[in-house]
């Protein structure tokens, strides 16, 4: 669970919960690396429901490695009025 609070003036200061609704992670690769790096984008935003991929890589002797994949299906808990 993760949330956050608006940064927008014009919105009330009010945490809104992110809840993974349908989460699915698929681990590729042992995480051995030097470094990790993570890259996630929101692949289309919804009112309620918003649908996100990750990936993750391991950075080792030069080299980078995918070493997860991860979709997940976000619902937006807003506060009671």
């Amino acid at each position: 669970m993760t949330a956050f609070e608006p940064k927008n003036p014009g919105y009330r200061a009010a945490a809104i919960a992110m809840f993974d609704a349908q989460p699915a992670t698929t681990l590729l690769a042992p995480a051995r690396g030097e470094r990790f790096v993570f890259k996630a984008e929101v692949v289309k935003p919804g009112r309620t429901l918003t649908f996100c991929e990750a990936k993750a890589y391991a950075e080792h002797d030069g080299k980078t490695k995918q070493i997860a994949t991860m979709t997940g299906t976000l619902m937006a808990m807003l506060p009671a009025a």
